[in-house]
């Protein structure tokens, strides 16, 4: 008994030196301090532009404010396992980011800035991870800086945000947090080829990224699929670290799409994984384009580079081609997949293909610096951005109207009082009015409903001016901002 357990604390001790070992190899310091400050000062930098005045102004019409109002009935509720919109069962996306949203009402307070938080800061961690992996692929930081200013191009439009990447990271959606897991995703992969053990950690970003925007996290899949299948090795495919690191990713996908079908069945398979996924791929959920959108999104995202992408993206497939070139491939396999996928797909929104823009930025920035050199090219890259910086991003006030006269009506109703949005038309709630109105409303699409509910008891009405003038005399209006009305109805 005494020489068993002898052997076994030996073997013991020995298993923890090695994992020691192996932890401090982990956690040894592999940067110069130059490079910390670089990403500092890029942090920063990124974070003046992306934050600047960030709660200023109104919430926008619809995801964004949609997602505002989910964030916060989490809390009204105290249900953090299925998200709610108006007290209905959202089933659209997972929680994630709904998650964040709430806990920075707690922080912040339920306003704009903390409806955007979440999106804003995924927004600065991709412009770095952006850097980061630049400067990992062809080795200099000017290719990763440079890719970084071309991602920080603002724009004075106010509807920029289908087409600019810094726009779409001040809005409070998904999209953000879900290129900036993306790129996570890249970054770890291209690491592994050194050294395996960033294949485990790759199942973090890749999880997340489905817990994010669901079907949409596979495209980070398809990605890092298509660069092992056409850039490395075969070998190197599969390796027990990448199995580990699927299983997490599993770990973090299934708990909750599997708690969510146990406790609503059939309800949240057909709203989740049947209608929206095949409502997109058939159009029947709306947002038609002609097949040339999303060339036309491309070219308004990088109006000052367009053409040195478009010259960048032959180069990388001739240095694919004849070289064999991992880098490239990796970055033409990110661009290329989700415009191949979301080109199929009837249903087009311009910021689907913004995970492509990372991929984009580091092969414009990459291409005068291969052509004249790094500092040269750097400086030609530095001082296009110079030039075609219109300034500090546009303020998000999307609906300022609604604000104002939904935010009246919190003064003028009493708690139990009940306020009807009525929007002829519409299949739901106008979702700026729902989050301001900080109360559940009561939808209202029809004339004919409209009238029959208001026999029946005292009412509020939230509506449009053209829509208030076809039903003037079911009431008066006691407060109007612009084309924005609040009525009362006759008693």
């Amino acid at each position: 008994m005494g020489m068993w357990w002898a052997t076994v604390s030996a073997r013991g001790r020995r298993r923890i030196a090695q994992w020691s070992q192996w932890l401090e190899m982990e956690l040894r310091p592999r940067w110069k301090v130059k490079d910390v400050l670089i990403v500092l000062g890029l942090t920063a930098f990124s974070a003046l532009i992306i934050f600047w005045c960030l709660g200023e102004g109104s919430i926008g019409d619809y995801d964004e404010a949609a997602y505002a109002q989910i964030a916060r009935e989490i809390l009204w509720t105290n249900d953090w396992n299925t998200p709610r919109w108006n007290a209905a069962e959202f089933f659209d996306k997972p929680p994630v980011c709904l998650w964040v949203t709430a806990i920075a009402y707690k922080v912040f307070g339920m306003n704009e800035f903390a409806a955007r938080c979440c999106s804003a800061l995924s927004g600065v961690g991709a412009v770095v991870v952006a850097c980061l992996l630049g400067k990992k692929l062809f080795s200099s930081w000017a290719v990763g800086i440079g890719a970084a200013l071309i991602l920080l191009t603002p724009s004075k439009n106010l509807h920029s945000h289908g087409y600019n990447f810094v726009s779409l990271a001040r809005v409070g959606m998904l999209d953000m947090s879900l290129i900036f897991l993306t790129g996570c995703s890249l970054l770890l992969a291209w690491l592994s080829q050194s050294k395996p053990t960033y294949l485990i950690w790759l199942g973090i970003p890749l999880g997340l990224g489905v817990m994010v925007k669901s079907i949409g996290g596979f495209l980070a899949y398809l990605i890092i699929f298509a660069f092992f299948v056409l850039g490395l090795p075969r070998h190197l495919w599969w390796r027990r670290e990448l199995v580990l690191g699927l299983l997490i990713s599993a770990l973090i996908i299934v708990p909750w799409h599997l708690g969510q079908l146990l406790i609503w069945g059939r309800r949240f398979f057909d709203s989740y994984m049947v209608q929206l996924t095949v409502g997109y791929v058939t159009g029947e959920e709306g947002h038609l384009r002609d097949p040339l959108f999303y060339l036309r999104s491309f070219v308004r995202g990088f109006p000052a580079w367009y053409v040195i992408v478009i010259i960048a993206l032959a180069y990388a497939v001739y240095r694919s081609v004849r070289f064999r070139d991992r880098a490239q491939i990796l970055l033409l396999s990110s661009a290329a997949i989700p415009l191949l996928i979301f080109s199929v797909s009837r249903s087009r929104i311009g910021w689907y293909i913004i995970p492509a823009y990372l991929a984009f930025a580091i092969l414009a920035a990459q291409l005068p610096i291969a052509i004249v050199g790094k500092k040269a090219g750097f400086l030609l890259v530095a001082a296009l951005w110079l030039i075609s910086t219109p300034g500090l991003p546009t303020l998000g006030d999307f609906n300022p109207d609604v604000k104002a006269v939904v935010s009246y009506s919190n003064y003028v109703l009493k708690a139990d009082d009940k306020l009807i949005n009525y929007w002829p038309g519409s299949y739901w709630i106008r979702p700026a009015a729902a989050f301001y109105a900080d109360r559940y409303l009561t939808f209202v699409n029809d004339e004919d409903k409209l009238t029959e509910l208001l026999q029946t008891d005292h009412y509020y009405i939230l509506t449009d001016d053209i829509f208030w003038t076809e039903i003037a005399e079911v009431g008066r209006v006691i407060y109007q901002r612009g084309s924005y009305v609040l009525a009362q109805s006759s008693p």
